[in-house]
């Protein structure tokens, strides 16, 4: 998935997963918001954007998730799988990124 451009911004996404909670949830969030994202899960999942690294810790997994950014990508978004997006750490309004 090329990156999706925001105002002036190519955004992607890097999700670390410790196991497979969530990753289902999230991965529609993200659809919803037709950004591009890689999920670094500890669990292997046969899943679009979703990615198997032994669970070493967060750092390690965003580490490994690097590999996948587009060079084209000015922001790169950290973002746990338990935690929504919607209302709190990304909205966009219009075609501006607002990252709290």
């Amino acid at each position: 998935m090329a990156p999706k451009t925001l105002g002036f911004k190519h955004v992607f996404f890097i999700v670390p997963a410790r196991d497979g909670w969530c990753v289902s949830e999230k991965i529609r969030e993200l659809e919803e918001l037709q950004v591009p994202y890689i999920i670094v899960c500890g669990e292997h999942m046969d899943l679009r954007n979703v990615v198997y690294r032994e669970a070493r810790g967060k750092w390690d997994a965003i580490n490994f998730g690097s590999r996948y950014i587009p060079t084209s990508t000015d922001v790169v978004v950290l973002n746990d799988v338990g935690r929504r997006l919607s209302g709190s750490a990304f909205e966009t309004h219009g075609s501006r990124i607002h990252v709290f």
